[in-house]
């Protein structure tokens, strides 16, 4: 590679700490930055905080923070001491934390208190718990007004006494680094162990591929409990030395505001997943301009196929190169790169291996040629030590059998075809049904349930759930047990009432006789409501997109009091009023869009012209 990359997370935290490094920025949120001297203090004392409360090398330890610097810190001197890290969003619903509680051996957690009741967490083992920081905190108008804004039991608060302890062993590379979990409920949630020299070695990957240098500046405001928002994020600028730039949660709204973020805070990289990209592409008004900066280099897409159509008149409009990176969790954060250099780049293809080998099996497991399809397996440094519950899976040889189907062409360059894995990607994130079935039917309301994927018209795929039961029952009782259940991005977008679920001759639910049972289902209710009014349609859109039972008196509810109102959701809510009503709703009505009640004014004005 020529460039010499740290071999351990110890070597690239000694070198963010050394004189000519401290002082550079290490991260950039909407109100503050952070230089690596905070962070290296930071990381010293919380080694002193954990050591104080009986952490040691080999404890499996759940972490969720909801402040980033402080959850980056934490994430760092567990890593340094040996610990495994079990990272867990903070709005992860208690049954899945349950699940994970049942599936592995945790010995303690780290987490907001607000968590702490509601996730029913055994307090016996070794905790810590702190109040969330306001990432607010430190702004103008509180110093300006003089607002006393100390915060008992924070993290800052709890080693504000710590002494810096730097003092960090050796630690081996087959150690666990992190155990992340993909999907699951209760019955199979799916850890995957990846080792330091998982990490470390798909680090160096990842910074030679991307072509990283001192003064290149990372933008990525994807979840950081994800590899791809974690490892291409926190732990990438750590180990380059860089800047990391998450300026703010990702809302339609704020789009011209994060890409008016590449000129201010002078991005080199910025990454992204394809239904990013999607709205990027209907919600610019000036799209050549976004990019076009001196310091501003890739466009980094991954966590989905790229449809090579969308893939070029993308760039043609914006005027950048976009690059693809496919990869999984059990693959740290990649395997196979589409770009950015030429041998690798052809739009519609997601590239060849990097790194690693790469092979397609047929059924029987022969390898096959190219121009045939087949299931992709990979081999390299960088693919998971096992799963939690080790399967076959990687095979004695090493080699991991995505599931994904493949097809190679005559100079090398491979082809997403399909997927052998019954899987529904929502947002760039796998959503497994047979999770979100196994959730619903244990609902006393429901007697059978069955879930699948359906492209929809924002990029991506959507999901539908076709639920058999009790009398009485309604869709609104159905989405208050969802949403107290399932993830937000577990929640079908469209949730549909029949008398019983058909079946194939042996008794097999048949994903194509569901499909057609709900298309004259919705035919039906087209008929029955073509004569309600606006403001009828409009509610019950919404309470499709957002999966959420509005009444009447909420149409003034907006993102901030809603869930399940995500950009992917507000976007989804757009095209379908467009498609019920026959008419377009411009860029600017859209932004402008932030209740029920606005999109219901909008619509009136232009039907009444």
């Amino acid at each position: 590679m020529g460039k010499h990359y740290p071999k351990s997370f110890k070597e690239a935290f000694s070198i963010a700490s050394q004189d000519e490094v401290k002082g550079n920025t290490f991260l950039t949120t909407e109100d503050k930055k952070y230089l690596f001297t905070n962070l290296t203090i930071k990381v010293n004392k919380i080694n002193t905080l954990l050591k104080s409360k009986g952490l040691e090398r080999g404890d499996n330890i759940l972490l969720s923070l909801s402040h980033d610097f402080d959850m980056f810190c934490m994430c760092f001197a567990m890593i340094l001491n040996g610990i495994t890290v079990i990272p867990v969003d903070p709005n992860t619903k208690k049954n899945k934390v349950k699940g994970i509680l049942s599936n592995a051996r945790i010995d303690g957690w780290i987490i907001d208190k607000k968590n702490e009741e509601y996730w029913s967490l055994d307090s016996s083992k070794k905790h810590i718990v702190f109040e969330a920081s306001k990432a607010s905190e430190n702004s103008l108008i509180n110093r300006l007004l003089k607002k006393n804004n100390t915060q008992e039991n924070t993290l800052d608060s709890a080693i504000e006494n710590c002494v810096e302890d730097n003092n960090y062993a050796d630690i081996s590379p087959d150690t666990v680094c992190f155990l992340i979990y993909t999907s699951g409920t209760t019955s199979d949630p799916k850890g995957v162990l990846l080792t330091h020299n998982n990490i470390i070695s798909h680090l160096a990957t990842l910074s030679n591929q991307y072509q990283l240098k001192k003064d290149s500046v990372l933008l990525n405001i994807l979840p950081c409990f994800h590899v791809d928002g974690l490892i291409q994020g926190p732990i990438l600028s750590l180990f380059n030395s860089i800047q990391l730039v998450r300026p703010f949660r990702y809302q339609i709204s704020k789009i011209p505001d994060l890409l008016d973020t590449i000129y201010k805070y002078k991005i080199s990289h910025f990454f992204v997943v394809p239904t990013m990209l999607y709205m990027f592409d209907r919600f610019s008004t000036n799209p050549k301009e976004h990019f076009n900066t001196k310091e501003f280099k890739y466009l980094i897409s991954s966590a989905g196929n790229l449809e090579s159509n969308f893939w070029n008149r993308f760039m043609t409009k914006f005027d950048v190169k976009l690059i693809n990176v496919y990869g999984l969790t059990e693959t740290v954060a990649g395997g196979l790169f589409c770009g950015p250099d030429e041998e690798t780049w052809k739009p519609g293809s997601i590239g060849k291996p990097i790194d690693c080998e790469a092979k397609i099996i047929d059924a029987d497991g022969n390898t096959i040629l190219n121009n045939e399809v087949g299931e992709l397996a990979l081999r390299g440094e960088h693919i998971m030590k096992s799963y939690l519950h080790p399967k076959s899976n990687p095979d004695q040889n090493g080699w991991f059998f995505t599931g994904d189907l493949v097809e190679r062409d005559s100079e090398g360059f491979y082809y997403i075809k399909g997927r052998k894995k019954n899987v529904i990607i929502v947002g760039g994130v796998n959503i497994y049904p047979e999770q979100i079935i196994e959730t619903l039917n244990q609902s006393p309301l429901i007697h059978e349930s069955f879930v699948y994927g359906e492209i929809n018209e924002v990029g991506g795929e959507k999901i539908i759930a076709a639920i058999c039961a009790n009398d009485n029952v309604e869709i609104g009782d159905i989405k208050a047990f969802c949403n107290e259940n399932l993830l937000c991005n577990q929640i079908p977008s469209e949730i549909h009432l029949l008398d019983k679920l058909p079946t194939t001759a042996s008794g097999k639910v048949s994903k194509e006789l569901v499909i057609e049972k709900i298309k004259k289902v919705k035919e039906q209710s087209n008929e029955k409501h073509s004569s309600g009014d606006i403001k009828e349609k409009i509610i019950s859109v919404a309470s499709e997109s957002f999966n959420y039972n509005f009444k009447d008196y909420e149409i003034n509810l907006g993102p901030n009091d809603i869930d399940g109102w995500s950009s992917i959701a507000h976007l989804d809510f757009i095209v379908q009023i467009e498609k019920k009503f026959g008419l377009e709703i411009s860029v600017k009505e859209i932004m402008g869009i932030d209740s029920i009640s606005k999109s219901i004014e909008i619509v009136n004005n232009k039907i009444s012209r």
